[in-house]
């Protein structure tokens, strides 16, 4: 039972601590904004909003299974950032793994790469089928690009999920042979369309 009741009240915690902190700011925006002080209005919403991000990554992450394929995560290296400025806002990040094989989960948004995804995933069907090492699919109805790396020997050494939503950029990858079922299988152990709806 103590088990079950000190996670809950420490997620409370964080919740109320960070509740706490976005009134703080939205209060000394009002202020600032009161009393003329435009410059320090912006920062303290940006402030606040950087708060919301945080909170949207901590809503991800606890959605994200601690293992997946008997690898497992540890929630003291997950990562949640939000910057307000720059290419990149939010970013969150998860890893499974062992000495030998990696599993990651990230999304980020405004990612640079955001744009060269979304235009390779409208081209026509035609012009991608020429690379075997990529392809259009879809997870939970959202167009995605698969892609997979090969060495020299033509042995798959990772595979990875690109899907775009929003202005934001899910990641997931394998590093290791695998075969392509095998990772759609990883991919459905992965709630894609919850994250997406608390994310985009």
């Amino acid at each position: 039972m103590k088990k079950i009741i000190i996670p809950v009240i420490t997620s409370l915690f964080i919740l109320s601590a960070t509740a706490q902190e976005f009134d703080k700011q939205i209060a000394e925006a009002q202020n600032s904004y009161n009393n003329g002080d435009l410059e320090n209005t912006r920062f303290a919403i940006q402030n606040a909003l950087r708060e919301i991000d945080v909170q949207i990554g901590k809503d991800v992450l606890a959605l994200l299974p601690e293992q997946i394929n008997g690898l497992s995560s540890d929630p003291a290296h997950d990562e949640v950032t939000s910057v307000s400025s720059g290419f990149i806002g939010l970013f969150i990040e998860r890893n499974w793994s062992d000495m030998e094989k990696n599993i990651s989960f990230s999304v980020i948004s405004d990612s640079p790469m955001l744009a060269g995804v979304n235009a390779l995933l409208a081209m026509p069907l035609m012009v991608t089928s020429s690379d075997n090492n990529q392809k259009k699919i879809k997870v939970n109805g959202y167009k995605a690009l698969l892609q997979r790396s090969v060495d020299d020997q033509n042995k798959v050494t990772e595979y990875a999920l690109q899907l775009p939503f929003s202005n934001a950029l899910m990641n997931i990858t394998y590093d290791g042979e695998i075969s392509e079922l095998e990772f759609m299988a990883i991919i459905d152990q992965i709630p894609v369309g919850e994250v997406i709806n608390i994310a985009k």
